[in-house]
């Protein structure tokens, strides 16, 4: 009975440090209107860290990212950016700054050991700014446990204007569409899975 016991309790470690091991994540901090977003990050022990430019990396502005404490930077002349937070001390804050752009400022939280939250598939989030806007809207998408196809931006008589292919793309990603070819007017941005509408926005664009 004892070595039943022991033997149980060996499995059950062996699946919890699998978890463990096998869950760390990897986070992205993406660059939206010259802003960090997220601009608090919590994160695990193990995970990594990716800042991503408008684009994801396809962009001329470049954003160096540097810590207050100068624990991690990146090299002059990258559009992506990656920070592994293993590297870094459990249970610390790390303050950080783009050097290029003073006002852009963020902090990255790392937990002192792997909990539940660090475990569980990271939430699904949309974000669209500015709104209203001009010309530009910025577009955030943290797909989480979804599995994201597109982005479809309508006009108000269901005109297609704008789409954007999210099949074969992996973990957050940022956009920024143009509409100063567009009427000004409310237009609907549509976000789809593999099965089908998961989300729709209003979006108002003033008169430039």
């Amino acid at each position: 009975m004892k070595k039943h016991i022991q033997n149980l309790f060996f499995i059950v470690f062996m699946v919890i440090w699998g978890l463990a091991v096998s869950e760390a994540q990897t986070h992205q901090i993406a660059v939206v209107s010259n802003r960090f977003d997220p601009d608090v990050l919590n994160v695990g022990p193990n995970d990594t860290i990716e800042f991503i430019w408008q684009g994801n990396g396809n962009s001329s502005s470049l954003h160096p990212v540097k810590a207050n404490d100068n624990s991690f930077a990146s090299t002059t002349g990258l559009t992506s950016y990656k920070v592994l937070v293993k590297n870094l001390t459990p249970g610390t804050s790390y303050p950080y700054i783009c050097t290029t752009h003073s006002s852009m400022q963020g902090t990255i939280n790392v937990s002192v050991a792997a909990s539940l939250a660090d475990l569980k598939e990271s939430k699904y989030e949309f974000h669209i700014s500015p709104n209203p806007f001009e010309d530009e809207l910025n577009l955030t998408i943290f797909p989480g446990n979804k599995n994201i196809k597109f982005i479809k931006i309508f006009d108000i008589i269901g005109k297609e204007v704008a789409s954007i292919d999210l099949s074969n793309k992996v973990g957050p990603s940022a956009y920024k569409v143009d509409f100063s070819n567009l009427r000004p007017g409310l237009y609907f941005c549509n976000v789809y899975s593999d099965k089908g509408i998961i989300e729709t926005r209003k979006v108002l664009r003033n008169r430039s």
